[in-house]
């Protein structure tokens, strides 16, 4: 199975990620095993996807270089359609989100 599937079906099945906007101050992103957050001011598939990496690949999560060269090839390896599939299971882990801090500030 290709990693940007993985990725995805990280996003659409386990349903203890959650992705969410955050402006932040220089970053992109983080993850803390379970949320995901986004700088909106930033690249956000990218980001997602380096995000993700943190998740699925916790044995090189301290080296960010490789984080980093594993994103870039799944970009370059990324086919039109994927970006579509990559976009509907953020926004479902988003929705997950926004259902779990109901009532809260967003």
């Amino acid at each position: 199975m290709r990693m940007i599937d993985k990725i995805v079906m990280l996003l659409l099945n386990n349903k203890n990620i959650y992705v969410y906007f955050k402006v932040m101050k220089g970053a992109l992103g983080e993850t803390d095993g379970e949320n995901i957050f986004l700088n909106p001011r930033g690249d956000i598939l990218p980001t997602l996807i380096h995000e993700c990496l943190h998740i699925l690949k916790p044995e090189i999560t301290e080296d960010e270089e490789m984080i980093e060269i594993f994103t870039r090839k799944i970009l370059k390896k990324m086919r039109h359609k994927d970006y579509y599939v990559l976009m509907f299971a953020m926004f479902q882990a988003m929705l997950r989100g926004m259902k779990r801090k109901k009532g809260d500030d967003l």
